[in-house]
């Protein structure tokens, strides 16, 4: 089984050391090491517990485009756009020694996110995520994550439901908001609804007609949705040197090169 592995969370782990727990949700302060040769060293045993404990006999990396030119910001200009961009000392060069010392996947436009999401659910059917991102869950499929040492099996209907959750309640952290003052158990209690889990057109169009009830746009309510969803192998064809991507819902497929060339 092969191991399909968030590569951008593995570089980022390796180049730094935890050095005190901030508050009950997790957060931690950390330092960056000392050398290069520390980064290689955490890098290479890092990834040969995670392999060991999702049970891959191989992996492959996947890593986000590397100039963070993504696909989402065109949709949702506000799409990361507070998060820094600075990396620990030694981040880039252990991505260059990563690429020269394994194999890998990156594509323009994408996150380490979509190109495991894309790899999961088409090329390696027989494979395993790595990740330690809650947005892993809008994937079907099976995930291990390294920082909660747990192992996830999502149903194709449940990653459907937990993206449509994520776009109707955003993610600040990345920098969409959802429906104005529409939190999780008012989200739970619409997705839940009988005659709506069973119609994914009629619910599409309820959460629409939401975002539109507290005055904010369809295109606001579109960006919501294409921000919120991790690309599966069913939403993307690969035409000449691009992707094409048709997500779920939305009217206008797109080409990622063209939206690219659009920023």
């Amino acid at each position: 089984m092969i191991g399909l592995v968030d590569g951008d969370e593995l570089i980022y782990k390796a180049c730094v050391t935890p050095i005190t727990f901030l508050n009950e949700a997790d957060e931690v302060e950390v330092t960056g090491v000392e050398t290069f040769s520390d980064a290689v060293t955490n890098l290479k045993n890092l990834l040969s517990q995670w392999q060991e404990k999702a049970g891959a006999t191989d992996v492959v990396l996947c890593l986000s485009c590397r100039d963070r030119k993504l696909y989402r910001k065109h949709f949702y200009p506000e799409y990361k756009a507070k998060r820094s961009t600075e990396k620990p000392t030694w981040y880039w060069e252990l991505l260059d020694w990563s690429k020269e010392n394994y194999s890998f996947v990156e594509e323009p436009g994408l996150e380490a996110d979509d190109i495991l999401g894309v790899l999961h659910t088409g090329i390696y059917t027989d494979s395993i995520m790595v990740s330690s991102d809650k947005d892993m869950n809008t994937v079907p499929g099976k995930r291990y994550s390294p920082y909660h040492d747990e192992f996830y099996d999502v149903s194709e209907y449940m990653a459907t439901q937990n993206w449509l959750m994520q776009a109707v309640i955003g993610d600040s952290s990345d920098g969409y908001g959802g429906i104005k003052g529409v939190g999780k158990q008012r989200a739970e209690e619409l997705l839940k609804a009988p005659r709506l889990a069973k119609n994914p057109d009629l619910l599409f169009d309820h959460i629409i007609a939401l975002f539109r009830s507290r005055g904010q746009k369809r295109e606001e309510a579109i960006g919501n949705m294409i921000c919120a969803r991790i690309l599966r192998a069913s939403d993307v064809e690969k035409k000449g040197e691009t992707l094409f991507v048709n997500i779920p819902f939305i009217e206008t497929p797109f080409y990622v090169a063209s939206v690219l060339a659009s920023m």
